[in-house]
């Protein structure tokens, strides 16, 4: 769930790999819709963020939206992760950052990514790259912001709790546990909401709080 966007955010273009970030002193703000990036190219993101009250006890992450192939992470100066973000940036690929497993309010912790632009991979056919033709393949790219987020509860529950009920569905049809799973999943049935897109927020909210305690005998 997003809180809010980091404050001050520095930036620092290069072709070279850096093996740790470079110094705040060498860098310069950086604001959403910048652009930036060439073949090859490196633009490195520091910033420092507190933690805001509404994370305190929460699991927090960072979201790096610089439209980048992939992310190198750092916190506090450490390597801590690595965002392949070829894959569908916001789809159900890894596209965030840990930061804290219990964030403490008022808690400080300073970022650093290097996002790398990309280059020319070509494939087994003339011209492929990523499944893209090289002629349109562009390197340059676009810069939205970090976006601070805490993991949501609720909706975690629903997609691990579905997928279990789903997965046990799936037991051969004499199988006791199976026979529960599908009676939970058509008691469940009226109340899914069947096209997300169409949604709002609070109302995939109330379907998943509505659905999880009837799928709940199954598990």
């Amino acid at each position: 769930r997003a809180i809010g966007q980091a404050g001050t955010v520095l930036a620092y273009a290069t072709d070279e790999h850096l093996r740790l970030p470079p110094c705040p002193c060498s860098m310069n703000p950086i604001e959403p819709g910048a652009r930036w990036g060439n073949e090859y190219g490196n633009i490195w993101l520091h910033t420092e963020i507190p933690v805001p009250d509404c994370a305190d006890g929460k699991i927090l992450c960072a979201i790096p939206d610089a439209e980048a192939v992939e992310i190198l992470c750092y916190r506090d100066g450490k390597p801590a992760g690595i965002i392949n973000s070829k894959n569908n940036f916001l789809g159900a690929m890894h596209s965030a950052m840990f930061i804290s497993g219990c964030a403490k309010a008022g808690e400080k912790f300073t970022l650093d990514f290097e996002c790398y632009a990309g280059h020319d991979c070509l494939g087994c056919s003339p011209y492929s790259s990523y499944g893209q033709e090289r002629a349109q393949n562009n390197f340059t790219k676009g810069y939205h912001g970090i976006h601070l987020c805490v993991l949501d509860e609720t909706f975690r529950d629903f997609c691990f709790d579905l997928s279990t009920v789903l997965q046990i569905a799936r037991l051969p049809d004499n199988n006791f546990t199976a026979i529960k799973a599908h009676e939970c999943l058509m008691d469940a049935f009226p109340y899914l909401i069947q096209d997300v897109a169409y949604a709002t927020e609070d109302e995939l909210r109330a379907c998943a709080e509505k659905i999880l305690p009837i799928l709940a005998p199954a598990l």
